[in-house]
């Protein structure tokens, strides 16, 4: 469900209620100034919009990520760093893994990259 920053102000919700609804820190801190810079003096914020995800396994600015099975992301980090501890040489070998595919400047083969791999500073690309 997407709500306007004019329709949350009218609505009465505050930062802390957007954070229940999974929605990305950038969005809330925006509406945050959105609220403490008296909304009337930021007309031009009020079609900013947010996102309500209010699922534990789905989040984005869109909501359009979702962990698998309905996991949480604090369950999905833990299994990852569980399988990790346990097979360090494979660790691209597990299943229900997220990965990065969307990197058009980065030809990474075979490699599943995952969030530890990205702004890592560690170069994971084939050339």
């Amino acid at each position: 469900m997407r709500h306007t920053f004019y329709e949350l102000f009218q609505l009465g919700y505050n930062a802390t209620d957007l954070l229940k609804w999974y929605v990305p820190i950038d969005d809330v801190e925006q509406y945050a100034a959105y609220l403490a810079n008296n909304s009337d003096n930021m007309s031009d914020l009020n079609d900013n919009f947010i996102c309500n995800c209010s699922h534990p396994s789905i989040f984005g600015h869109y909501c359009e990520y979702q962990l698998y099975q309905g996991e949480t992301i604090s369950e999905a980090i833990e299994r990852q760093f569980r399988h990790r501890q346990t097979n360090m040489f494979g660790s691209q070998m597990h299943e229900r893994r997220s990965c990065y595919t969307m990197l058009d400047t980065c030809d990474s083969g075979l490699l599943c990259l995952d969030w530890r791999q990205i702004c890592d500073g560690e170069q994971n690309c084939i050339y």
